[in-house]
């Protein structure tokens, strides 16, 4: 269950979602709300003036390059401007927005510049994929079809491409091969989603979705959309 840590106001409740660098409190974290926006914290003083905390608005993709070292902590709590937000404790929690100090290029809060993460290898790998998956769930149409639904199709969805394959194959000096390309790659994810072994729903929700994400990826799809009631396919 995540934790609660603010009630911001157009946000609405913000929680924990996982934890960068603590010592016996969170420092750098990543947060997110009912509306499961997704957000990045610092905490930048902690000592008897108070405790005072920057958040801003994030992407998956962000923090994944942050992991992995390509881009600085800094450049992640610059790069959206649209969510800039100050939360101070003293003897009650003061939420401001846009205080230009704190978010200055000489701001003294902000994590300084050319600070990486510094992560050894390896070290973030359980959250990198997670934030892989998030995203997949997140920009990807094909996730919005459970995994069951996916498997009852998949027999007899292969088969059809099977015999369109067959067909087109007939006709494969007037088709582009792209095209070609397209439908072997849908057979082919298919062909593995129809093998998938529901085993891993019972045992672990997270083998299931590293396991979807991992045909996913194996075969480079993009997107794609099916409508178990109609004959829309589309994939890319």
């Amino acid at each position: 269950m995540l934790m609660e840590i603010f009630n911001i106001e157009n946000l609405g409740k913000i929680y924990i979602d996982k934890i960068f660098f603590e010592t016996n409190y969170p420092i750098l974290f990543s947060c997110t709300n009912e509306k499961n926006d997704l957000f990045i914290c610092v905490c930048c003083q902690n000592n008897g003036r108070g405790i005072k905390w920057l958040l801003t608005g994030t992407s998956e993709q962000l923090i994944i390059d942050m992991l992995e070292n390509r881009i600085t902590i800094r450049e992640v709590f610059v790069f959206d401007p649209r969510i800039r937000i100050t939360i101070c404790l003293t003897d009650k929690y003061n939420i401001y927005e846009n205080v230009l100090e704190d978010w200055a290029d000489n701001s003294i809060f902000l994590p300084s510049k050319g600070e990486y993460l510094d992560a050894d290898k390896g070290e973030y790998d359980d959250e990198i994929t997670y934030y892989k998956i998030r995203k997949y769930k997140r920009n990807n149409a094909l996730y919005k079809l459970n995994f069951e639904q996916i498997v009852n199709v998949a027999g007899s969805f292969n088969d059809t491409i099977q015999s369109t394959i067959g067909a087109i194959t007939y006709l494969s000096e007037t088709i582009n091969d792209s095209f070609m390309e397209i439908l072997y790659t849908i057979n082919d994810f298919f062909v593995d989603m129809g093998d998938f072994n529901f085993e891993y729903q019972r045992e672990n929700d997270a083998k299931v979705e590293s396991k979807y994400f991992e045909l996913i990826e194996n075969h480079n799809i993009k997107y794609i959309t099916y409508t178990i009631d109609g004959d829309n396919f589309e994939a890319a």
